[in-house]
């Protein structure tokens, strides 16, 4: 029963959910036939590592039948029917607090039930969210777009066509601003895809679309009409755009437009809806700071308003991403932030998902540690962590080769250097503009790492002029650094 499907479900559950579901389970309403509140007690007992021997088989059955011979079939079928329940539950909790959702199928009811006066009651109490909620959420959008077609049929169904046109035109524009905001977020994916998970993201449909649209004519049309939602349009065409020219000065424009105006309207967005701007604006500084170290800061900034708008995932049910955590964690770490990043692993690491939370706080503790210059606990702490993550991959090796480097454990980086050679010729994950930078680092790091037992073997202006050539390269400060050690003991 571990291993089971019901197991696998609760184990989805919080605290609160599990207590909601107690109730659910008791209710006669939502019974399947068998009692099964026994069982939900055991399971419940065991909540939640369910590694307890009493949600064995045998042991349920000698739980709830005392004496009676085993009969396997019997616990089988009271399984099935909890699974059944909890998967009827998570439905159930989705629809009830999903307000839009939930309106749209009680209007729907009275509708193909006839009842005119309910139908037109559900429609009043409609509480006015603001509109760009909905259209930015796919979910609510859809709902929404149900809602307001069930007012377009009542009015056609009373023969009252005028009355109905306003809501075809409503349901229309509001698809059609989702449709370009989920257009403006695939052109995103479009300019990424290739570079951080080397692939391409390409259809022809979609291409087509693109290549035959002109999305500033169509921007600068919506300002002459003094369409009312047109700021909204523009966040994610601004997203887009600093992303699309992030090498070009150009992008600097529409990044600076795009939080201007995010900024001005940052109560209109769900959480989730600014979890994905944050982190779009994250992005976008990331790339541009290979050209414009401000971004460096300015990134931080970002993860820093992120957090304060407890925008760090996009469903409060949810955890907090791991590559998230970790690019927290490089940025604080590279702008030499070592108490503000103290204090973020004490107050976030508990949102981490339980089996990536000992590695993530170890790859963490292991950059704070290094910052303050105690090595062998850096060491200590890098050592823990065993995750397979390809993140985890790349910058345990980068600290690693600068650890080897300060404690000059000569042997351990040449090791390291041989199984990072390897782990790039096998890799077809990483883009091949990486790949070739970090063979390139590989040469810079052996120049180095030979040169402190032999200074005269360095040909010093060649080497600086390798490193200036690795503009956003990760480890070019910290490569710097060396080199100037070493111009200090010649």
């Amino acid at each position: 029963m571990h291993g089971s499907k019901l197991v696998s479900i609760l184990k989805l559950f919080d605290q609160n959910e599990l207590k909601q579901f107690e109730k659910f389970v008791k209710s006669p309403f939502f019974s399947s036939g068998r009692d099964v509140k026994g069982l939900f007690s055991i399971f419940k007992n065991a909540y939640p590592e369910f590694s307890s021997s009493a949600i064995l088989r045998t042991n349920i059955h000698s739980k709830l039948f005392k004496k009676e011979k085993f009969n396997e079939r019997r616990v089988k079928n009271l399984t099935a029917s909890l699974t059944r329940m909890a998967e009827s539950f998570l439905v159930h909790n989705k629809v009830a607090l999903n307000k839009t959702e939930y309106k749209t199928k009680l209007a729907e009811i009275f509708f193909q039930k006839g009842s005119e006066k309910l139908f037109l009651s559900s429609l009043r109490t409609d509480d006015k969210d603001n509109v760009c909620i909905s259209l930015t959420d796919p979910d609510n959008c859809y709902n929404e777009y149900k809602l307001l077609r069930l007012k377009e049929k009542y009015f056609i169904s009373k023969n009252r066509f005028v009355e109905a046109i306003p809501y075809r035109v409503n349901y229309t524009e509001n698809l059609l601003l989702h449709q370009y905001i989920a257009c403006f977020k695939r052109l995103k994916d479009k300019e990424i895809f290739p570079i951080f998970y080397n692939t391409p993201f390409a259809g022809s449909l979609f291409d087509s679309v693109i290549e035959n649209t002109d999305f500033d004519a169509l921007l600068a049309s919506l300002d002459n009409r003094n369409y009312a939602l047109k700021w909204l349009l523009e966040i994610y065409y601004c997203i887009y755009k600093a992303i699309q020219l992030n090498k070009d000065i150009q992008s600097e424009k529409y990044y600076f437009r795009l939080k201007e105006i995010f900024f001005a309207h940052l109560n209109e967005f769900t959480i989730g809806e600014k979890c994905y701007i944050f982190d779009a604006m994250a992005t976008y500084c990331m790339m541009r700071d290979s050209i414009n170290d401000h971004f460096s800061r300015e990134c931080f900034e970002v993860y820093k308003n992120m957090l304060k708008e407890n925008a760090f995932k996009y469903n409060p049910n949810e955890y907090m991403s791991t590559t998230l955590y970790g690019n927290i964690i490089f940025w604080a770490y590279d702008l030499e932030e070592y108490d503000w990043l103290e204090k973020f692993i004490s107050k976030y690491s508990d949102d981490l998902r339980p089996e990536n939370k000992d590695d993530l706080v170890n790859l963490a503790k292991a950059h704070l540690y290094f910052g303050k210059k105690d090595f062998l606990n850096s060491l200590h702490s890098i050592d823990k962590v065993r995750n397979e993550f390809l993140l985890y991959k790349i910058q345990v090796r980068n600290l690693k080769f600068k650890l080897y480097f300060e404690l000059n454990f000569i042997e351990e980086a040449y090791k390291l250097i041989d199984s990072f050679r390897h782990f790039l010729k096998e890799n077809t994950e990483i883009n091949e503009i990486f790949k070739e930078r970090a063979i390139d680092f590989i040469g810079i790091y052996v120049k180095l790492l030979n040169g402190k037992s032999d200074t005269s073997a360095i040909d010093f202006e060649s080497l600086r002029a390798r490193i200036d050539n690795m503009q956003g390269y990760e480890l070019r400060p910290w490569m710097l650094s060396k080199l100037n050690e070493l111009v200090k003991k010649r």
